[in-house]
């Protein structure tokens, strides 16, 4: 079944369980819906003019006037985008699952360039869609209670409403995870979608490689990739806590906090189990991820993606108050993370590097109305989240480079690492270049052009020394 296949089959018993909808109510789900669904598609587009001044302004919004070469699917997609913005608004009273699913989607959509000169913000409508969810998932519940455990329907109903509630998952740790969102969703542990946790996976053995295609092996990766998936999703849920906490108006006072220690502990902790489960998996799919299949190349280079985006905003969230009077844990356990944010750094840029050494895989593209120039990078459903990994990796190894670890008295007493790593430049290149490559899609280039030009307003002189080209004159 197909997640639109999913909500339809919800919405159709909803006055069953005790949602009536009207028909003014029913009309105004399916134009949503489609206005959402045509600006999520649209954004997959090739930008025929990508290079037209995007990267070279910070007002987003000069960047389409009179004088600026028209680009016509840019146009449809700036057009569509504020069509299905305006549809979701004159439909925020709405009790159903198709406009719940059409703010999940819309949330995964970049967000114009025009849009910048409006009253536009990231996630606008996400709270609301997942509040809507919370509330028909008792509704649902209920009914299939109701229906007996020997119910045809009664389980394609849970199933149904546990891949919504997944997609809602996904969002709500995203914006949790990149924004000031709080997640409003239970823990994910208890969804039905029965995946594997990771006391329940070996990690994968190097012999099981021949240099050569090998099918079970192959086979094997998507299965160890889900799992990996369903043990991050615990981990991002205790980074978002922390992250939270130390937000707050008051995470200066350590005691209004007594636990944040124990939780940094526990959550640091976590990651190192999570490496030391999927770290070699996942460093030997990338390593080889020419002699994967497409479908093992997109999942481990996902969760490779944004298992370090959550490690990355863990360091984030806890760097300034190590160096405060009351730092939240100890120096020991802060060192682990440091350790650990290294190796995301370098993971992702192998994962950029090898991404970009692969040929397009054009029918793959063209079968999926992706642009044939697309790499692997610009599959993922949300444009924004990979950027964000890209930006967060040349920050970190940035800070790195040019700042002691916290217990590190002089640059000269820094450990062998990446701290001393002469490649540092080169891999801030590798990554800005797969950064770039994301504006191969119209999605892509909103997105891409809103963290290069954040990279350059904090960092533009040392990364323009990063910067290499090809030329040969």
């Amino acid at each position: 079944m197909t997640i639109l296949g999913a909500i339809r089959f919800l919405d159709h018993f909803s006055d069953l369980y005790g949602n009536r909808l009207t028909v003014s109510a029913r009309r105004k789900s399916d134009a949503v819906l489609k206005a959402v669904l045509r600006a999520f598609s649209l954004q997959w587009l090739s930008p025929i003019n990508s290079t037209t001044g995007v990267h070279l302004t910070n007002n987003h919004s000069s960047t389409v006037g009179r004088d600026t070469p028209r680009d016509l699917s840019m146009d449809a997609f700036y057009d569509s985008w504020f069509q299905a913005r305006s549809l979701i608004n004159s439909a925020l009273s709405v009790q159903s699952f198709r406009v719940i699913y059409a703010i999940l989607m819309f949330d995964g959509i970049s967000i114009p360039a025009k849009a910048s000169g409006e009253t536009v913000v990231a996630h606008e409508f996400l709270e609301v869609g997942l509040q809507k969810m919370n509330c028909l998932t008792g509704l649902v519940e209920q009914y299939c209670t109701n229906l007996g455990p020997h119910s045809i329907y009664g389980p394609v109903m849970d199933a149904s409403l546990s891949v919504v509630r997944w997609c809602g998952h996904v969002r709500d740790i995203g914006a949790a995870l990149t924004a000031d969102h709080v997640c409003k969703l239970s823990d994910v542990s208890g969804n039905d979608k029965g995946q594997a946790t990771s006391s329940g996976c070996e990690p994968m053995s190097p012999s099981l490689f021949h240099r050569s295609f090998n099918q079970d092996f192959d086979d094997s990766v998507p299965g160890i990739c889900r799992a990996a998936a369903a043990e991050a999703f615990r981990v991002w849920k205790q980074i978002v806590s922390i992250k939270g906490s130390l937000s707050s108006p008051i995470k200066n006072d350590i005691g209004s906090f007594p636990n944040l220690s124990a939780d940094i502990t526990s959550t640091v902790t976590a990651v190192g189990k999570f490496k030391d489960v999927f770290g070699s998996s996942l460093d030997l799919c990338i390593g080889n991820l020419g002699y994967l299949s497409m479908r093992s190349r997109l999942s481990s280079v996902s969760i490779a993606m944004f298992w370090n985006l959550g490690v990355f905003v863990l360091m984030e969230s806890l760097d300034p108050t190590m160096k405060g009077l009351n730092p939240p844990c100890t120096h020991s356990v802060f060192s682990r993370l440091q350790t650990y944010t290294e190796e995301a750094a370098l993971l992702v840029t192998r994962a950029a590097e090898r991404v970009l050494s692969l040929p397009f895989e054009e029918i793959f593209n063209l079968q999926n109305g992706v642009s044939a120039e697309a790499s692997v990078l610009s599959y993922h459903i949300t444009p924004t989240l990979v950027a964000a990994t890209f930006q967060k990796a040349v920050e970190n190894i940035l800070s790195m480079q040019l700042y002691a670890p916290c217990d590190v008295g002089t640059v000269e007493d820094r450990p062998l690492s990446l701290y001393t790593d002469l490649n540092w430049k080169k891999h801030i290149d590798t990554i800005l270049k797969a950064l770039v490559s994301l504006d191969a899609t119209i999605g892509g280039l909103q997105a891409s052009s809103v963290a290069i030009q954040s990279l350059m307003r904090n960092h533009g002189d040392i990364i323009s020394d990063c910067w290499s080209c090809d030329f040969e004159t």
